[in-house]
């Protein structure tokens, strides 16, 4: 099993994996509205 992990802040969010007993930083995150919607454009295939 794979267990997401989100700390976020204002600007950004950190993102970790807990997986097979290990924790994986997976990185930083923006969350500024502009870059937010363009990796929801992405990821809904627009």
């Amino acid at each position: 099993m794979r267990v997401i992990g989100l700390d976020i802040h204002r600007a950004f969010a950190e993102a970790v994996a807990w997986q097979e007993g290990k924790l994986k930083r997976i990185g930083r995150i923006d969350m500024r509205r502009r870059r937010s919607l363009a990796v929801g454009a992405v990821s809904a295939g627009r």
